[in-house]
């Protein structure tokens, strides 16, 4: 079960709150889980950005929103 805090973010006008579910990222980490509205998705690092691994998802541009507020808030 996940004990982190809820982290916010606003997309498009809506606030939208997930959680990270693996360990704190760092730089040498490669994957961050997040859960996301009961979902989980895994981001992965690809040219320097946060990513969705699967690449049919309809909402990745909101996922890759939540990569990049993770990398600014850990500096990663």
């Amino acid at each position: 079960m996940n004990t982190n805090l809820p982290l916010r973010l606003t997309y498009k006008n809506s606030d939208i709150v997930f959680y990270i579910l693996n360990n704190k990222p760092s730089v040498a980490g490669q994957d961050i889980t997040v859960s996301l509205g009961g979902q989980t998705y895994q981001l992965r690092k690809n040219q320097g950005r946060w990513q969705p691994q699967d690449e049919t998802l309809p909402d990745r541009s909101l996922l890759s929103a939540i990569g990049d507020s993770i990398a600014l808030r850990y500096r990663i």
